[in-house]
């Protein structure tokens, strides 16, 4: 499940990079974790956010607690075929304000199973 998702590999303490940039109507995250890059686009679709990446797609709605952003998974399509919830890997962030930047918590779980997690705090370079 991981290599089909390209997620980065485990490890504490790699390395992160983030570039966000416009690209049409799209907002394009290059995300680099360790040796590991990943590029996906965001854009919303009505109360939606809609993340792509190659021929998958995940959508979010977005939520605000306690002065955080809340991303909540509400499908996932592969191909345009949406994904049954019962086999869908499941997507979770959760962005706040941190005195430098803001601080990032994803996390990607399959069933009760932990795929990827990354979280810190990001701020310019």
């Amino acid at each position: 499940m991981i290599r089909a998702m390209k997620l980065p590999g485990a490890g504490r303490g790699q390395r992160v990079r983030l570039d966000v940039v416009a690209v049409g109507g799209d907002v394009e995250w290059r995300r680099q974790i360790g040796a590991s890059v990943l590029r996906t686009r965001q854009k919303a679709i009505g109360s939606r956010l809609v993340e792509r990446r190659g021929i998958g797609c995940v959508a979010f709605e977005l939520a605000v607690q306690e002065g955080a952003l809340l991303y909540r998974q509400v499908s996932m399509r592969v191909a345009g075929v949406q994904m049954p919830s019962s086999i869908s890997p499941r997507v979770e962030a959760r962005v706040s304000p941190a005195a430098t930047g803001w601080h990032v918590d994803v996390v990607v779980t399959w069933r009760t199973q932990l795929l990827c997690r990354y979280a810190g705090v990001l701020g310019p370079v």
